[in-house]
Formats: C-alpha cells, sequence, structure tokens
C-alpha cells in the first residue's frame, strides 16, 4: 500500500512539471515593452547673420518629416516652368505663376518672366563668412516678394564641411529629415523678430555628388511670425519640384 501511495506521489509530480506556464503569466510577459529606438541627427551649429531675437520653431521633432514625391508632375505643361543646372545636377519644376527673381549657372524653361542673376546674393542663409557658393535660383510669389524660394550649391571644403549646421540659436531636438527626390534633407526652421517685424526660415540641406545643396523658403511680415507656416506652403509646389538629374 505504502508502494501505491508513492508511486502515485510521482505521477503527480511528474505531471505538475509538464504542464504549460500559467496564461496571466504569458500576458504580462506579452505587455512588456521593448525599449525605444533612439533616433540621431548631424550637424553642428553655426552663427546667424541676421539681427533681432531669433526663435526656435516648434515643428520638426526628431522624427522624419514627409518625404517629397511631386517633383512637379502635377503640373500641367502649359502651368509648369523648369529650372535646370547641368553644372550641379540639380533641376525644379516649378508653377509658371511664380516670379524668377534670378536665376545662375543654369537655364530656364516656360518661365514668363525671368530676372538675371544676382551675383551679390548669399547662396544659403545663415551663410556668415562662408560665401564660398552660388545662388542658383530665386522665386517669389507674385505680389508678394517677401515670400521666396532659394536654392544654392557649394563644392567649397567650407561649405561641404559645414553643409547641415544649424544657426546657433536652433535648439538640438527641434530639427528633422525630409527626402527629396530620394536624397534626405536635414530640416530645420528658424524665426527672427526685431522692431521691423519678422523673418521665417525653412532650411534644408544636404550633401549629394560632392556638393551641398541649401534650400530656403522665406516669409517676411509684419509681427512677430503669425501665419508664417500658412504662407510659406504658397511656395510648397516648387520644394516638391526639386530632382537630381544624376
Amino acid at each position: 500500500m505504502r508502494y501505491s501511495i508513492a508511486i502515485m506521489a510521482a505521477g503527480t509530480l511528474l505531471l505538475a512539471g509538464c504542464q504549460p506556464p500559467d496564461d496571466d503569466k504569458q500576458e504580462q510577459d506579452a505587455a512588456v515593452p521593448h525599449p525605444p529606438i533612439e533616433e540621431t541627427g548631424d550637424g553642428g551649429q553655426v552663427g546667424s547673420q541676421g539681427g533681432g531675437e531669433a526663435s526656435p520653431a516648434t515643428a520638426g521633432g526628431t522624427a522624419d518629416a514627409p518625404s517629397a514625391q511631386g517633383h512637379g508632375e502635377d503640373l500641367n505643361a502649359d502651368q509648369a516652368a523648369v529650372y535646370q543646372s547641368s553644372d550641379y545636377r540639380i533641376q525644379v519644376t516649378f508653377p509658371r505663376e511664380l516670379e524668377v527673381v534670378n536665376h545662375a549657372a543654369g537655364e530656364l524653361e516656360g518661365a514668363d518672366n525671368a530676372g538675371q542673376a544676382d551675383q551679390d546674393a548669399a547662396w544659403k542663409a545663415f551663410a556668415g563668412d562662408d560665401m564660398d557658393g552660388q545662388r542658383l535660383l530665386t522665386l517669389a510669389v507674385p505680389g508678394d516678394r517677401d515670400l521666396r524660394f532659394q536654392l544654392g550649391a557649394s563644392r567649397g571644403t567650407q561649405g561641404l564641411s559645414h553643409c547641415k549646421d544649424q544657426p546657433s540659436e536652433q535648439a538640438g531636438d527641434t530639427e528633422a529629415t525630409r527626402s527629396l527626390d530620394g536624397v534626405p534633407f536635414r530640416r530645420f526652421e528658424i524665426t527672427e523678430t526685431d522692431d521691423q517685424g519678422f523673418r521665417t526660415v525653412q532650411s534644408y540641406r544636404a550633401t549629394y555628388g560632392e556638393a551641398c545643396y541649401a534650400i530656403d523658403l522665406i516669409a517676411r511680415g509684419d509681427g512677430e511670425g503669425e501665419g508664417a507656416a500658412e504662407a510659406l506652403t504658397r511656395l510648397q509646389t516648387a520644394l516638391d519640384g526639386v530632382a537630381f538629374t544624376e
């Protein structure tokens, strides 16, 4: 009789060891979150050449901004103009209604009115002492030349080594990236204010094909920058129309 009890007890222990884990424990283990993925950005900071107080933009963040996918194909042939630089291997398809303030190192097709190249124009916003570059294209909204699209490029050592630097007033945690024609651009935005009003600059910087490319959407006006972001959307089509030809 004592042997039967011992055998039954051993069988009970063996069955208990073969039982699957408790369902509540499985659910608890599944609820444990994975560690967050950290994102980083490159580039340093440079001083601003603009006057007045500068306040960092709240838009952006470290997450990627939406990629540009248009490249101007939504524009009809009779609505579009094209700037193309074979030297810098870049083109911009933009609405013909935008005014071409000036252009250089490239050709225009379909533009109704094209200004002359401005050799004295800084090649990018916040260029500081780095003038080793060239302004390629400046567009303005008709009747509002305080809204501008600017494209510049540089192959200089200074321009390349500091291509993605932000002005020192820009908080580091507001940076973002955006892809234009498959090329990742670093994006930042700054609003400067003084007694004359405000200047909001939405900047995109990238190195590609041994050149630094700088795109700036600029809005100027009275006040402290209210409505600047909405105004800059009028230049969005030109930004979407950026493409690299090689």
